[in-house]
């Protein structure tokens, strides 16, 4: 279901409209069933694979906070990573190596052994992605992370806990909501209001402008160069590449609006995802201001750690942890 598309306002206008009419012991419930509905638009079996995801990190939260053993706790933690990112890869990334080996082997066994008999695809390239994998996981280790280090405490209420990891307006692209800010959120009345209503449907305005009118009129101009890379050189090149990064931010922070404008209308607050970047004065302040929860979340548990792990190698921990984290990065993208 597209934030911009008539489905999804008659979608939200319904399920906000209704969720302030519920008590409040019933409004995370509504809340639940509106984000399983939204998540299984794209298809009812898709929220198999976010419901195990969830499964995951809450069991693991739990047999991580009840045992004292280190061994076991480590045993724990290391299961469930591994578990998430044994799904991950299967779905995002199986297909994109499958079709690259593929790729490559066809190459070579048609212009180096001039044979015809290329190598058909296989079935796992066909393998359909579920919406929003990336988000449910890196929320889902997250939080099971924090619990390993002692510094969060497991959520013993899985109607909670799935309603935080499933909410819909951040569900497909984010921001990667930290478990901490959002779960004690649900345990608190929400109460209409009309200050944070405004705020969130001008936060909304605010993103279909710059999808609708920005980011869609300057896909016009780029697109034609992109679909046709060789009829240009020189300056309408340089051009479309330049007005590219205005299109990619206006579209992504466009629909992150919409996201924390939809959770401020329902009286939730996430957390800012970009900071006016294009005024950044160097490559590390960009970083802070781009696609923030993605790059805090890679921080805290991808950099630091593997910085942390490596100190002994003084400034080369550094660049390892940096290496790294961005080869990461980079195949994620």
């Amino acid at each position: 279901m597209n934030f911009v598309s008539l489905q999804y306002v008659f979608f939200f206008l319904v399920v906000s409209v209704s969720f302030y009419f519920l008590p409040h012991r019933h409004q995370w419930k509504w809340l639940l069933a509106a984000s399983l509905l939204f998540y299984m638009a794209g298809g009812p079996w898709h929220i198999i694979v976010p419901l195990f995801i969830g499964l995951v990190g809450y069991g693991a939260g739990l047999l991580i906070e009840r045992t004292q053993s280190p061994a076991f706790r480590k045993t724990v933690l290391i299961a469930s990573l591994v578990a998430n990112i044994g799904v991950l890869t299967f779905f995002k990334y199986l297909a994109f190596l499958t079709d690259s080996l593929l790729a490559v082997s066809n190459f070579i066994r048609g212009h180096l052994f001039a044979s015809k008999d290329l190598f058909a695809a296989p079935w796992v390239t066909q393998i359909l992605v579920p919406l929003g994998i990336s988000y449910v996981t890196f929320q889902s280790i997250g939080y099971v992370i924090e619990i390993y280090r002692g510094s969060r405490s497991a959520e013993r209420h899985m109607g909670f806990f799935f309603t935080y990891l499933l909410f819909f307006p951040k569900l497909f692209a984010g921001p990667i909501e930290r478990a901490h800010n959002f779960l004690p959120q649900l345990r608190e009345r929400r109460p209409f209001d009309l200050a944070r209503v405004k705020e969130g449907l001008k936060l909304i305005a605010w993103g279909l402008f710059k999808k609708l009118v920005i980011a869609q009129q300057i896909a016009k101009i780029t697109n034609v160069v992109f679909s046709q890379p060789d009829g240009y050189i020189g300056l309408p090149v340089l051009l479309a590449v330049l007005f590219f990064t205005v299109q990619l931010y206006a579209d992504f922070s466009g629909y992150t609006d919409i996201a924390i404008g939809s959770a401020n209308v329902l009286g939730y607050q996430l957390m800012k995802n970009f900071d006016f970047p294009f005024i950044a004065r160097s490559t590390t302040e960009l970083w802070r201001r781009w696609h923030i929860s993605l790059s805090t979340w890679f921080f805290d548990y991808v950099y630091n750690p593997l910085a942390i792990a490596k100190r002994d190698w003084d400034k080369w921990a550094v660049v390892y942890a940096s290496v790294v984290t961005f080869l990461i990065l980079g195949l994620w993208h």
